[in-house]
């Protein structure tokens, strides 16, 4: 992810969620690589089922408002903040 090679993190992030399926850090980590390839919807379902793991979790409701901002749903985002 640190190189910028998000289509390899994602390709990691998805292994790593079939061995540990309920770790939010890794959905949080899907959500992230799939926002910096641009696949927005597919992010938000990701940084959500992170939300579902562990719904104190500030840093994936950051994601989610940065996601919402990128979207222009300038609402959405400060709910998610």
């Amino acid at each position: 992810m640190m190189r910028r090679q998000y289509v390899a993190a994602l390709a990691q992030y998805d292994a790593a969620a079939k061995l540990r399926p309920t770790d939010p850090a890794i959905q949080n980590g899907r959500g992230v690589a799939y926002k910096n390839l641009k696949q927005y919807p597919k992010a938000l379902r990701a940084f959500q089922q992170a939300l579902a793991l562990d719904p104190s979790n500030a840093q994936v409701q950051n994601n989610i408002g940065v996601l919402y901002e990128l979207l222009g749903s300038k609402a959405l985002a400060v709910t998610a903040y």
